[in-house]
């Protein structure tokens, strides 16, 4: 979780540090923080608009691109769900950061708040690019730190936790290429190691390195350093060191703690006298972590992430990891029961020191990261950590329109389980009732009792289907006549469509906006897009705040002035254009006027931003079902799907327009996209039962 102030701290010694040159060897990757940086660098001012995964896409394309023109070998390690020791912390971080959120200006260096699925899109990237990834059963320092030890190879990361790993670690910013999305950058892989023994001598040496994880626990990794106070102050005799001293000042703690170590005999010794120190509410977490040190210091190479990433080096990966991209993206499975060793059961340890058995290729998709962390803390703790998004704190939570389909998740992943069926999960939420986290539980819902989670892999496909169309309540939803890989997000429309807060007069903007952003994405060339947004995104600086509202048009249609009746097959529509290069242009020339337009005057409209990130949960928890139920339908691209800018200033001109025909008039839209938006639409109307027509419009047949 690092040490607030500790990296700038470490940047100033000098003398910890090897100027090197990466090239031709192995590297680590801690994949979490690098998605959260690469983020935070590439959405630069324009992270108010909640989730641009196609230009974050790039950037993490244009990132990898620089690092494997060094010829490196990458190893990229994902967390998984969360520990139970550290479940506290995150709880109490979900509440600042809702609180944050809560009183968001739009200001120059206000710190971007990551998106939904922002791991998603990361993953995407990976599986796109051919990179071996594995993702932890839960958070994945020690799989990292035992990767690296084995290969004898640095970590890259901005985290401060690996200044106390005994391993090689190289800090982020110590490289000297720049984040950015284009690749043409030539790249001399100049950063700085991090020489852990230097700092370890200058402040007197440990009797051991085990001593590295207590003083990582001392220094603040699993709770605020201001409770070890007491502590300090108890091992200086000086009244003026006592006087003077400062929780800020890591030189003087770091002397203070060598200095002790020495005198203690073991790890153990130290356990008395820390949970003495620290205030009484907190004297049996401490003693928890106090174990975990001192019982859980053992050899790394252990690791199952490390098997796994060894075998890779036994045997071609790429061919392997290819083929797992083109299975979650092109290919929507058969209706053959799999002959397969999936019904083989395994024990996992829980955060909580029980064992659950699941079976095992169950664990192996988790390993290859297919699943998200909500999986794993569903399964191991009974827990979900819902986090807040630029939402309108007036209105519920955007998530808790997902909880139906949070619910089937549960009932699937614990209904074979040996624990009570009626057990409720628990879901950390904002309070509509307050700007901080309320706490609400879900019971498990059963979507069928012939479906076991061992023998999954082995129902058919048009079973797992039917399983996740029930759960939508689309039971009649007709895939021959649409592109595949477009099934899930058109299930996510419907259901949206269907169960959204937006009223009558409100949807035909917002779906219209939704239908026509992910057709102009999947028409438009992705490397131009990222190049005009980053030329948009300068211009933009500093424009917008929050909570200013856009005027909604009531008589606003989605509908062609002189559509017909018939609908023409999405999939055969789809066929006539994404291959032909005018209509590429065509979709590049609009997206490109829309991002160029002003979003509203001086404000950011919260009511388009929460139901974007309505659409965000709805999206994150329909494409976790559809893993769980063994991809019954092909994943949607993120980078394809979903961009936050483009979104929130169509739906702008949508308001202000009088029909779609008439905004795409203006934006220049081919007559084929034009038809194949208006068979979309009426594709999503039809299976919803809802209506995007204006109650005082009506269709020209």
């Amino acid at each position: 979780m690092g040490f607030k102030g500790f990296s700038a701290f470490m940047k100033k010694k000098k003398s910890y540090f090897n100027d090197i040159k990466l090239h031709s060897s192995k590297l680590v990757v801690d994949g979490n923080n690098i998605a959260s940086v690469l983020y935070r660098q590439a959405s630069q001012t324009n992270f108010i608009y909640n989730g641009d995964y196609d230009t974050f896409a790039q950037c993490v394309r244009g990132f990898f691109s620089k690092l494997l023109d060094l010829k490196l070998e990458l190893f990229v390690i994902l967390d998984g769900g969360y520990e139970l020791r550290k479940l506290n912390a995150i709880q109490a971080r979900l509440s600042h950061s809702t609180r944050d959120i809560s009183r968001l200006r739009k200001e120059k260096n206000s710190d971007p708040f990551l998106p939904l699925l922002i791991m998603e899109a990361f993953k995407e990237v990976l599986l796109s690019m051919k990179i071996k990834f594995a993702q932890s059963r839960y958070e994945a320092d020690s799989d990292i730190v035992a990767v690296a030890r084995y290969f004898n190879c640095p970590i890259l990361s901005s985290d401060s936790d690996y200044y106390f790993s005994d391993a090689k670690f190289i800090p982020f910013t110590s490289l000297n290429f720049s984040v950015t999305c284009k690749p043409e950058a030539k790249v001399q892989g100049a950063c700085k190691l991090f020489l852990i023994d230097s700092f370890l001598s200058d402040y007197g040496g440990l009797p051991d390195k085990s001593f590295l994880s207590l003083l990582a626990l001392l220094l603040g990794d699993y709770m605020e350093i201001k409770h070890f106070k007491k502590l300090y102050l108890s091992l200086l005799e000086n009244d003026d060191e006592k006087k003077n001293f400062k929780l800020t000042d890591y030189d003087q703690i770091l002397k203070i703690l060598f200095t002790w170590f020495w005198q203690l005999e073991s790890l153990e010794a130290a356990s008395v006298k820390i949970e003495e120190s620290v205030p009484v509410q907190f004297k049996r977490f401490v003693r928890k972590q106090l174990q975990h040190v001192t019982n859980c210091h053992k050899d790394l190479t252990s690791s199952q992430i490390l098997d796994f990433f060894c075998s890779f080096s036994r045997s071609p990966c790429e061919k392997e990891l290819c083929s797992r991209f083109d299975f979650l993206h092109l290919d929507g499975g058969s209706d053959k029961p799999k002959d397969c060793n999936s019904i083989e059961l395994m024990n996992c340890l829980s955060p909580s020191g029980k064992y659950i058995e699941l079976p095992k290729w169950f664990l192996d998709m988790e390993l290859k990261g297919l699943f998200s962390r909500h999986v794993s803390n569903i399964i191991n703790l009974r827990t979900v950590l819902l986090w807040t998004q630029l939402e309108s704190f007036d209105l519920p939570s955007v998530h808790v329109i997902s909880f139906p389909i949070l619910r089937i998740i549960a009932g699937i992943l614990l209904g074979t389980s040996k624990r009570k069926k009626s057990a409720p999960l628990t879901c950390y939420v904002r309070s509509t009732a307050s700007c901080d986290v309320a706490i609400e539980t879900l019971i498990p819902l059963y979507p069928s009792n012939s479906l076991l989670l061992n023998n999954l892999p082995n129902s058919p496909l048009k079973s797992r289907k039917l399983i996740l169309l029930n759960a939508l309540k689309v039971p009649n939803f007709d895939d021959e006549n649409i592109p595949l890989e477009w099934a899930v997000f058109f299930l996510i429309l419907i259901f949206l469509l269907k169960n959204s807060g937006l009223t009558v007069s409100q949807k035909p903007s917002y779906f219209g906006a939704y239908i026509l952003s992910f057709l102009l994405l999947n028409l438009a060339d992705e490397y131009q897009i990222s190049d005009h947004y980053n030329n948009v995104r300068a211009q933009e600086a500093n424009k917008i705040e929050p909570n200013g509202k856009v005027y909604l048009d009531q008589n606003y249609s989605v509908h062609s002035p002189s559509e017909s009746n018939a609908i023409t097959s999405l999939k055969q529509l789809w066929q006539e254009t994404h291959n032909a290069p005018h209509l590429q242009s065509n979709a590049l020339e609009s997206f490109k006027q829309i991002l160029s337009s002003e979003a509203s005057q001086n404000m950011i409209d919260r009511h388009i931003t929460h139901y974007y990130a309505e659409l965000q949960s709805v999206f994150q928890f329909v494409t976790t079902l559809n893993a769980v139920l063994n991809f019954p339908y092909p994943q949607p691209l993120l980078s394809k799907s979903l961009s936050g800018t483009l979104i929130y200033k169509l739906i702008i001109k949508m308001k202000k327009s009088t029909s779609a025909s008439d905004l795409m008039d203006s934006l220049h839209i081919d007559s084929l996209i034009k038809d194949l938006f208006y068979a979309s639409v009426r594709f999503v109307e039809d299976l919803s039962s809802c209506s995007l027509t204006n109650v005082n419009l009506c269709i020209a047949s």
